[in-house]
């Protein structure tokens, strides 16, 4: 009798598994960018551009601090706001990238000063990104080698 329940809930969780992987769940920042309506649309249409928006939010960029006399390089294109936690430090879990609208170079990193902070918004390349993401899509087996 064990058997077959343990063999009903392996199934069960095989099962969600497959379902959850062919759906992707969109971020809660998605939601805040697109609405409803629009993500409901590429959820049913395009449920790839999830996937693809999902991994730009959180590995498109990365923060780095840099001493006072970089950061008035002539690398840096402007100053950006970021909103803050609690502590004073930036919240990293909530930015979302969508809605800075900074386009990104194909072949070189885009610099940001954030304001009131010796650090930088890099921006990866698109050629850097896109080759990261597909080595993502590569390891969930949403494309094959």
């Amino acid at each position: 009798m064990k058997l077959k329940y343990y063999l009903s809930l392996l199934t069960i969780f095989f099962l969600v598994s497959f379902i959850s992987s062919q759906n992707p769940q969109p971020d809660k920042r998605l939601l805040d960018y697109f609405g409803q309506e629009k993500l409901d649309i590429l959820m049913k249409n395009s449920p790839d551009i999830i996937y693809y928006y999902n991994f730009y939010l959180d590995n498109s960029w990365i923060i780095e601090e840099l001493p006072q006399e970089k950061l008035n390089s002539k690398s840096i294109l402007g100053v950006i706001s970021l909103a803050t936690n609690s502590s004073g430090n930036i919240d990293l879990q909530n930015i979302n990238i969508l809605k800075l609208n900074i386009k990104r170079e194909y072949y070189s990193k885009t610099y940001y000063r954030i304001a009131n902070t010796n650090k930088v918004l890099i921006f990866l390349s698109e050629e850097e990104f896109m080759k990261n993401y597909n080595k993502h899509r590569k390891s969930l087996g949403l494309i094959k080698e």
